[in-house]
């Protein structure tokens, strides 16, 4: 069996990003990207990720949390922590393109991050999550395209 470990936190990982964004001068303190052509491209990728093998192996996973215990159970607290990283692992492959998208509309924006939110929450669900997949991402490459085509001024 293939067996991992892994010592990060993605929140750490997500604000260390945010930090080198701002160094950087790509994002305000309110941690939206002052680009829109970087904003479009964001959306773009974000949107193409719903469509790939990857997306689809980790919601498989993220949405069916006590099979992946079931295949992968370990006694005690390291096994448990194992555990839990594992699932945590694939959750995050799963949803790290509505993370990222916080600095579209800033991670500062409670609004933009409900709306992330929900977007995860509802692709969780086994019972909507596969027939949303798809249309969010068409829709995140079509907002984006639209983001980008003003950004470099076409329409």
């Amino acid at each position: 069996a293939l067996r991992f470990e892994y010592r990060f936190s993605v929140g750490a990982i997500l604000a260390l990003l945010q930090l080198i964004l701002l160094k950087l001068g790509l994002i305000n303190l309110l941690g939206v990207l002052n680009s829109l052509l970087i904003a479009s491209i964001f959306l773009i990728i974000v949107g193409c990720f719903q469509f790939t093998w990857i997306k689809n192996t980790c919601h498989a996973v993220c949405h069916s949390p006590f099979t992946f215990f079931l295949k992968n159970w370990r006694l005690g607290f390291r096994g448990g922590f194992l555990m839990g990283s594992g699932l945590g692992l694939y959750c995050v492959g799963c949803c790290w393109g509505f993370m990222i998208l916080g600095f579209v509309g800033g991670t500062m924006n409670l609004l933009w991050m409900g709306l992330a939110t929900l977007l995860m929450v509802l692709e969780k669900l086994p019972q909507v999550g596969a027939y949303l997949a798809k249309p969010i991402g068409v829709t995140l490459v079509l907002i984006g395209l639209s983001i980008g085509a003003r950004a470099i001024n076409i329409i």
